[in-house]
């Protein structure tokens, strides 16, 4: 009797396994969900407690939706939550369960007046995207936690002058550089970017108003203008082949202090051949910095350092500002450098054939390397 028991333990704890992972299948939705009516969301299961697709909220028939209260169960949709164009919507009472979501959209809903209900809401993977809500006041109520993995938007909301509540602040001061804010036709502290920060961080040291790259052959560029400045300390170029790893390609300081339209410009002579990603770091005196919005320039050919390659004869540099220029051996030994005002040939018939390492200091204090050939 006792041998019987023991075998039917592991039977046991499989059948309940088994129920567990029957009550976890059951609740949890697989696919889209659309709403178009009241009565379509009020027919909603209340079994369902995750999405793995999207949840679209539209209000196309004559029965406008009013309430989301068939909702509340909902704690996790994988895709995207887009609530758009409900006119008899007032609030988002109903999703207060809501933890996480893929993506999250808010427009075109006239009577929608806050987003009080998405205070339990700490994970948004993707975008974030409030627009054209013409009732909406003020973004209080978002979960204090919340982050925000893509671009956030909030535009075009005529009336909504509260943005500097917690996660709307703690994005616009640390969002990752691949990603993108903004903030734009609103009113009050949520006007544009720079009202959003002035109210989450104090005056903006720069308010940026244009930034282009264009190509001009084997060089990049790049022009910005603002409209104010201060406390504004420079400008760092910055430069990138992938987005994610980047090396600053120059530094200009800014004005300062201005109130007054600024204009400035710098080459970058030394480009990456294929597309080029640019963007500007902006800090002010007291270390505080932001992000431009990033552009990009493709660039067919790399400039050289020097030619011919192979060389034999003599050594040409190419005609771009520098400051210094050294060449070495294989084995480290310096066999040529110069400093100030480089010539624009150098005399070579006399080395050894062979590979040379040439190391040119640009003007922006940046040094470049190339591999030469000495032929024999």
């Amino acid at each position: 009797m006792q041998l019987i028991l023991r075998k039917s333990r592991p039977l046991l704890f499989l059948i309940v396994l088994i129920a567990s992972s029957g009550r976890l299948l059951a609740q949890t939705y697989v696919g889209n969900v659309e709403f178009t009516s009241q009565s379509a969301l009020n027919s909603w299961e209340s079994q369902w407690k995750t999405v793995t697709g999207n949840i679209y909220i539209t209000s196309l028939a004559s029965d406008v939706i009013t309430n989301l209260s068939p909702l509340q169960n909902i704690t996790s949709v994988g895709g995207a939550v887009i609530i758009a164009e409900n006119h008899s919507l007032t609030s988002l009472n109903g999703l207060g369960g809501l933890q996480t979501a893929g993506m999250l959209e808010i427009s075109f809903n006239g009577a929608l007046s806050n987003l009080g209900a998405l205070s339990a809401l700490t994970t948004v993977t993707g975008a974030v995207n409030i627009v054209g809500n013409e009732s909406l006041t003020s973004l209080t109520g978002l979960a204090t936690g919340l982050t925000i993995g893509g671009d956030l938007t909030v535009r075009n909301n005529p009336i909504l002058s509260v943005c500097n509540v917690t996660p709307i602040c703690n994005y616009q001061r640390s969002h990752s550089p691949g990603t993108y804010l903004n903030v734009s036709g609103n009113a009050g502290m949520c006007t544009n970017n720079a009202t959003l920060y002035s109210s989450c961080n104090g005056p903006l040291p720069v308010v940026l108003t244009e930034f282009d790259a264009i190509g001009e052959g084997a060089s990049v560029r790049l022009s910005w203008s603002t409209a104010a400045e201060i406390n504004a300390s420079h400008f760092d170029i910055e430069r990138s082949s992938d987005g994610r790893a980047w090396q600053k390609a120059g530094v200009l300081q800014a004005k300062g202090e201005s109130l007054q339209t600024e204009s400035y410009s710098f080459s970058d002579n030394y480009p990456f051949a294929g597309e080029n990603l640019y963007r500007l770091r902006m800090t002010d005196r007291d270390a505080t910095y932001s992000y431009s919005r990033i552009r990009s320039v493709y660039v067919r050919e790399a400039p050289a350092l020097a030619y011919p390659n192979p060389f034999s004869a003599s050594l040409s540099l190419s005609p771009r500002p520098a400051t210094a220029v050294e060449l070495t051996d294989m084995r480290g030994k310096v066999v040529y450098q110069a400093q100030g005002e480089l010539p624009a040939t150098i005399a070579t018939s006399q080395w050894q054939s062979g590979t040379y390492l040439l190391k040119v200091t640009g003007q922006d204090g940046l040094s470049r390397q190339s591999r030469l050939v000495k032929a024999e």
